[in-house]
């Protein structure tokens, strides 16, 4: 039995879109996922969610009092994001892609208060840094439920591209400063 298989190569014949997945185009897509169990593993216990997530920035500030957080590091990450989804004073529930966001968030009694977080984040011109990174992970978090449990569709990850270059900038941003901390 041949050691290597190829899940491109077979997803490309197993599926017909208008075209076929190249390993370039989805680098991005695989080095969200590294990144992504780094983060997981090291800031959450293995066990990330909206709590976990939010409980990892605020020890990291409590801790290290954010000396460690510079805001220029993440204002382009949250230039894109506010540029992606916040509009005309207002949050989406959706990305152009019809993938949710923020809604999950909603089942559980925390629902208003994540909200919230995300957009002070946006709405505000000078958020505090650490509402910055809380709503950066929230939402990166919300992107990493969409393409694990199938709300993202796969033909269309290739167009995606920019929003997994964006947040695997914020998360090499973030896992730098935290492991400073």
């Amino acid at each position: 039995m041949n050691s290597h298989f190829d899940a491109i190569n077979w997803i490309n014949g197993h599926f017909q879109w208008d075209n076929h997945f190249k390993y370039d185009e989805l680098k991005p897509v695989f080095g969200f996922c590294l990144l992504w169990n780094i983060f997981e593993n090291e800031q959450c216990n293995k066990n990330a969610n909206p709590t976990a997530i939010l409980n990892c920035v605020d020890h990291a500030f409590i801790n290290n009092a954010g000396s460690t957080f510079q805001r220029k590091r993440y204002t382009d990450c949250l230039g894109f994001f506010r540029r992606r989804y916040f509009s005309n004073g207002e949050l989406s529930t959706e990305d152009e892609n019809n993938n949710k966001l923020l809604d999950d968030f909603f089942q559980n009694g925390k629902g208003q208060e994540l909200r919230n977080i995300v957009r002070q984040a946006f709405a505000r011109p000078s958020p505090e840094l650490k509402i910055i990174i809380h709503a950066l992970l929230l939402l990166t978090y919300r992107v990493r439920n969409n393409l694990f449990h199938g709300e993202k569709e796969l033909y269309k990850l290739p167009r995606q591209v920019d929003l997994f270059n964006a947040i695997n900038r914020f998360l090499a941003t973030f896992l730098d400063d935290i492991r400073k901390c």
